[in-house]
C-alpha cells in the first residue's frame, strides 16, 4: 500500500467510523411519516409549493405558510425544506436526509475541533461515538422539524474549526457571517459569543486575562443586535408572544412558573438530574413531557441539581490555573449552550425537551472524556485501557440499538402518540394529532373519540373543532352529521374568529343545503379572516 494512501486512511478512519455508526443507528428512519409540527412546517406550508412565495418564506414565520399565527423565524431551515420540496415533493426520504447529513457533519467537525484543541484521540473518538448514536438525540435527528438544532450547530462548529486554535482577530471577524447563518437557523445560536469565549478559555494560556476576550467583540455586537430585534418582535414566537401565551387556559399550569424567576430557577435545578438520568440511562423517551414546576429548594431533584451546579462552579474556580482545562470547557459549553432553554433569561414555551440536549451534551462529553483520559494512562495497565474500550464499544452498540428502536416509535402518528400516552402524558394537541391520523386513514370512530378527548383536555383550540367537523362530514353527510359539523364549526369560530378554514367549511355546508346567502356570507367572512380582520 502506498505511503500516501496509508497516511490518508490513518487520518480518515475515525471520521468513517463515526459516519458508519450514525448510518447504522438511523438506518430505519427514511420512510417515517411527517409528525407533529412537520404538518404545519412542511405538509400544509403553501410557501413551499412554488418560487413565487420564496420572498414570503424568507421573511415570515415557520408556520405562516400554513396560515397559522406564531411560529419561529428560521429562514435557513425552511429554505432547505423549500429546495427539497422543489426537487422531490413530499418524499419523506429526502426530508429525513438533511438531518442525517448534518449529524454526520457535526460529528466530523467536532472531531476536528477536538484535534485542534489537542484533546487525546481515543477519548475524543469514544465520546463522539456515544454522542453520535445516543437515543436522547432522536428528537433532533429523526424528527424532520428538528433540523434547526443540527443546522445551527453545523454553523457553530464550522466557525470554531476555522478559528481554532489561535482564535485571531482576523478569523473572528471573518466568521461573523457563519454566526448570522446560525441565528437564522435557530434563535438559540445567538449564545455563540460566550461559547467562543469558552473555547478561548480552554486553549489560551492567557485565559485569566480579560483582555484576551476583547477580540470577540464582532460576535457579541452581531448577536446583541439580532436578539434585540427578535426579543421585541411580535410577529414570531418569543418573549413577547410567550407572555401572551400564558394567559391561554391551556398553559395555565405554567402561569406562575413564567412569572416567578425563583420558581424557574428551582425548576431548572430539578431538570439537571432528569437530563442526567436520560443521558446515562435513556428510557421513557417521548415528546410532550409535562415537567413539574418546583416552588422551593426543599425537594430532592432541586437539591441534586443545585449540587451539580455548585460542583461546576467550584471546578471552574479550582482548575482556573491548570495547564489543561478540558472539563472546564465541557462544563462551560454545556451551561452556556443550555441557557436559552432554561427559562432563566426569560420564560420559554416548555420546561423539559429532549432535543435541547443535542448541543449541550456534545461539549460535555468531549470535555469529560479528555479530562478523564490522563487517569487511564496513569494506571499504565493495558487491561484497564482495553476494558474501557470494550465498555465504550458495548455502550455504543446498546445506545445505537435503543436509537433504532426509538426510531420505530417515530414511524407514524399512531405509534408516536400512543408512546406519549404510555409514558403518562396526555395533552390536547397529542390527542388532536392522533385523531387526524385516524381520520386520514378512514378510522372515523377512533378519530371522533380522540378529538373529544382533546376537547376534554383543553377546549381552547379552534383547529380541534374544525377537524372534528371534517370527520363528521367524511363519515356521512346525513342531516345529523351536518348538524354536528356545523356546531363544531361555530365553536371553532367562537374560539378563534380569524380561523378562516371554518368559514370556508361553513360555506360548503350551506351550499349543500341550498342556503346560498349564508354561504356567500361565510365566504366573505373567510376573506376577512385571511386579511386579519375579525368578521
Amino acid at each position: 500500500m502506498p505511503a500516501a494512501l496509508r497516511q490518508a486512511m490513518l487520518r480518515l478512519w475515525p471520521y468513517a467510523l463515526l459516519a458508519i455508526a450514525i448510518l447504522l443507528a438511523y438506518g430505519n428512519i427514511y420512510d417515517n411519516a411527517f409528525l407533529f409540527d412537520d404538518d404545519l412546517i412542511i405538509s400544509l406550508n403553501t410557501y413551499l409549493r412554488d418560487w413565487s412565495h420564496l420572498g414570503d418564506l424568507l421573511t415570515s414565520s415557520t408556520t405562516a405558510g400554513a396560515h397559522i399565527v406564531g411560529g419561529f423565524y428560521r429562514p435557513i431551515q425552511v429554505l432547505i425544506y423549500f429546495i427539497i420540496y422543489q426537487i422531490a415533493g413530499q418524499s419523506t426520504f429526502w426530508f429525513h436526509l438533511p438531518n442525517i447529513i448534518l449529524h454526520i457533519t457535526n460529528t466530523a467537525l467536532a472531531y476536528r475541533l477536538a484535534e485542534k484543541f489537542e484533546f487525546p484521540k481515543w477519548p475524543t473518538l469514544c465520546a463522539l461515538l456515544l454522542w453520535a448514536v445516543h437515543p436522547l438525540h432522536v428528537e433532533a435527528i429523526t424528527y424532520i422539524s428538528g433540523t434547526a438544532d443540527p443546522l445551527y450547530l453545523a454553523f457553530w462548529l464550522n466557525a470554531l474549526v476555522y478559528m481554532a486554535p489561535d482564535f485571531s482577530r482576523r478569523k473572528i471577524l471573518l466568521t461573523t457571517p457563519l454566526l448570522m447563518m446560525a441565528m437564522l437557523s435557530k434563535e438559540s445560536a445567538s449564545i455563540f459569543p460566550p461559547i467562543l469565549c469558552a473555547c478561548i478559555y480552554a486553549t489560551s494560556t492567557e485565559r485569566l486575562n480579560w483582555k484576551t476576550y476583547i477580540k470577540t467583540w464582532p460576535h457579541w455586537l452581531l448577536a446583541a443586535a439580532y436578539m434585540a430585534w427578535r426579543i421585541q418582535s411580535t410577529n414570531f414566537d418569543g418573549p413577547a408572544t410567550y407572555a401572551h401565551m400564558i394567559d391561554d387556559p391551556s398553559f395555565s399550569a405554567y402561569k406562575l412558573y413564567s412569572q416567578d424567576w425563583m420558581l424557574r430557577l428551582y425548576t431548572f435545578f430539578a431538570t439537571l438530574p432528569a437530563y442526567a438520568d436520560l443521558l446515562f440511562w435513556p428510557h421513557n423517551l417521548h415528546m410532550e413531557r409535562q415537567f413539574e414546576a418546583y416552588t422551593d429548594i426543599a425537594h430532592t431533584p432541586v437539591l441534586i441539581g443545585f449540587g451539580l451546579s455548585l460542583f461546576a462552579l467550584v471546578w471552574l474556580f479550582v482548575s482556573r490555573n491548570h495547564k489543561r482545562v478540558p472539563l472546564s470547557f465541557g462544563l462551560l459549553w454545556f451551561g452556556i449552550s443550555h441557557v436559552p432553554n432554561t427559562g432563566l433569561l426569560f420564560a420559554v414555551n416548555a420546561v423539559f425537551l429532549e432535543h435541547w440536549m443535542y448541543v449541550p451534551t456534545l461539549g460535555l462529553l468531549l470535555g469529560t472524556s479528555a479530562e478523564l483520559y490522563p487517569s487511564v494512562i496513569a494506571s499504565q495497565k493495558l487491561i484497564v485501557q482495553r476494558t474501557l474500550l470494550v465498555l465504550v464499544g458495548v455502550a455504543t452498540a446498546a445506545l445505537a440499538a435503543t436509537t433504532w428502536n426509538q426510531n420505530k416509535v417515530w414511524h407514524d402518528s399512531e405509534s408516536f402518540y400512543l408512546n406519549i400516552f404510555r409514558n403518562g402524558t396526555s395533552t390536547a394537541r397529542a390527542h388532536n394529532n392522533l385523531a387526524m391520523y385516524y381520520s386520514d386513514h378512514g378510522i372515523f370512530d377512533k378519530a371522533i373519540d380522540e378529538y373529544n378527548e382533546a376537547i376534554r383536555e383543553s377546549d381552547v383550540y379552534a383547529e380541534t373543532h374544525y377537524n372534528l367537523a371534517l370527520v363528521f362530514l367524511r363519515k356521512s353527510q346525513d342531516s345529523d352529521n351536518l348538524d354536528q359539523a356545523m356546531a363544531h364549526l361555530k365553536r371553532s369560530i367562537e374560539i378563534n374568529p380569524l380561523f378562516y378554514r371554518s368559514y370556508l367549511l361553513e360555506s360548503q355546508i350551506y351550499r349543500a343545503r341550498g342556503e346560498t346567502q349564508k354561504a356567500d356570507e361565510a365566504d366573505s367572512n373567510a376573506q376577512k379572516a385571511l386579511a386579519g380582520v375579525t368578521p
